[in-house]
């Protein structure tokens, strides 16, 4: 079996799959407390069982990467096979002048969305941060943006204004409370971005393009927005399976 795996600013995801790319079973371990990580990570990747191959990709510090490369040479003795963002590849190509630049989760969703959809796809990372790209029907990667997750621009407002903390704020259609005002406006920031470009997309690409969404507030920011999306929480997954077991 191989092991995927996407390390995240917050969590580390992973799925087996079989040398076809299937996926099987997946996880996912938060990474906050990086002095337990190394501990709470060989314990969980180590019921997994023999694994032949580990292939990766990150966003996160270096100190994440390396207690992932810890895990699995103590485990099965092996060296991650980490996959960058590159200039074209799997019916992909990087609109970024240097395509090492860019993180190399997007590179996966892009090459998983042309997989599943190869009309063209908005490809919309609902994390730490909000990541929205624009794949066209030919497999070229328009570009896209990144702002602050939902999460984050709660936190922020927190952080900096007098406003109490959110935490038990509810998205509503006419917030009358400040902890609804935060989380409702934050939520359709996100989703009024994915509008917006989708909408770009579907101008310069055709009606046939489609949104897909994932990370943790996929469905909160879906709920949102004006066009219809679909949710696939382990597209990053599903992209580096393809590279896994295919040429490039």
């Amino acid at each position: 079996m191989m092991l995927l795996c996407d390390v995240g600013n917050a969590r580390i995801k992973w799925a087996l799959a079989s040398d076809r790319g299937r996926l099987e079973r997946g996880a996912a371990l938060t990474h906050r407390d990086h002095h337990s990580l190394s501990a709470e990570l060989e314990r969980s990747l180590a019921s997994l069982g023999p694994v032949e191959r580990v292939v990766a990709c990150s966003v996160a510090s270096p100190d994440v990467n390396e207690n992932l490369e810890r895990c699995a040479r103590d485990l099965w003795s092996l060296s991650p096979q980490w996959m960058p963002a590159r200039r074209w590849g799997w019916g992909v190509q990087c609109a970024y002048a240097a395509p090492e630049s860019m993180g190399a989760d997007r590179w996966a969703m892009l090459v998983g969305a042309r997989r599943r959809h190869p009309g063209g796809a908005c490809v919309v990372s609902c994390g730490t941060a909000v990541t929205v790209d624009l794949l066209g029907g030919e497999g070229r990667h328009l570009g896209g943006v990144i702002l602050p997750g939902v999460a984050l621009m709660r936190r922020s407002l927190v952080e900096n204004t007098a406003l109490i903390a959110p935490s038990s704020g509810k998205v509503a259609a006419f917030p009358d409370n400040t902890p609804d005002a935060v989380a409702t406006g934050t939520a359709i920031a996100a989703a009024s971005t994915v509008d917006r470009l989708f909408e770009e997309l579907r101008r310069s690409s055709g009606p046939d393009v489609v949104c897909i969404l994932c990370g943790g507030d996929a469905e909160e920011v879906r709920a949102l927005m004006v066009r219809d999306a679909l949710v696939r929480r382990g597209l990053v997954l599903e992209g580096l399976a393809v590279m896994a077991c295919e040429e490039p």
